[in-house]
């Protein structure tokens, strides 16, 4: 919340999907009605939680900074097929991932930009801790945020996952800076706060429904709010 005062950080990190990135539909709700439309009755909360599943077991081969997004993307569609307990054949493959192509597109959270500009501003160091492949570097590029974010660390390019400690240490080690000088805002529980706090870091979550409080966390409603726990935090 807005009134709690934090230690001052050196540095803060930044999740992408959900928090500084906004879907313009939900890749789970494309996939159900892909399914749907072959008989397969699998809601789009199945959806999401059999992704939540694969994603922590994906083989360590996809993370692999040589391999191929497209590589990446079979692995996971085939693995998320087969829990969702969908015989994974090419046809279907293709025809989710060609929806996927059509109506499922990356932009800003309306907060986003307004906050990273008054970070910005006050000098704060900024850097991005993401479950993603190389491809979120071109939303990144085409969204123009490298100028907020010297550092910009991904799960493909460091072989390890959210809440996986060796990503959040490999970004503070960017900056040189130690755990308990550096806060996390992103907006899952399980890979954020609990990655996060589980190394020492000051972890804030964003939860613009005001759905899901997790008293792990600084809970926050709107990425501005960040820039006020700035100004108010403590040397």
């Amino acid at each position: 919340m807005v009134g709690e005062v934090l230690p001052r950080p050196e540095v803060i990190f930044f999740d992408l999907f959900g928090t500084i990135f906004k879907w313009s539909k939900s890749p789970r709700f494309v996939i159900a009605e892909v399914l749907e439309s072959h008989g397969y009755h699998v809601g789009p909360d199945a959806v999401l939680k059999a992704r939540r599943e694969i994603e922590r077991k994906l083989p360590s081969k996809d993370e692999h900074p040589n391999d191929s997004e497209v590589q990446y993307w079979a692995h996971y569609d085939e693995e998320l097929l087969r829990k969702l307990r969908v015989e994974p054949t090419g046809e279907l493959i293709a025809e989710i991932r060609a929806a996927g192509e059509k109506e499922v597109h990356l932009g800003l959270q309306p907060d986003a930009l307004p906050a990273l500009q008054a970070l910005k501003k006050m000098g704060v160091n900024l850097g991005v801790i993401s479950n993603a492949t190389f491809g979120a570097k071109r939303d990144f590029a085409r969204l123009k945020l490298g100028p907020f974010f010297p550092q910009v660390i991904i799960s493909q390019g460091v072989h390890a996952r959210k809440p996986d400690p060796h990503i959040f240490l490999v970004a503070l080690s960017k900056f040189g800076t130690a755990p308990n000088r550096a806060w996390m805002v992103g907006d899952e529980a399980e890979l954020d706060v609990k990655g996060a706090r589980g190394v020492g870091m000051v972890a804030l979550m964003i939860d613009r429904d005001g759905k899901a409080p997790d008293p792990r966390a600084t809970m926050i409603k709107d990425l501005n709010e960040v820039a006020t726990l700035y100004r108010n935090s403590e040397n």
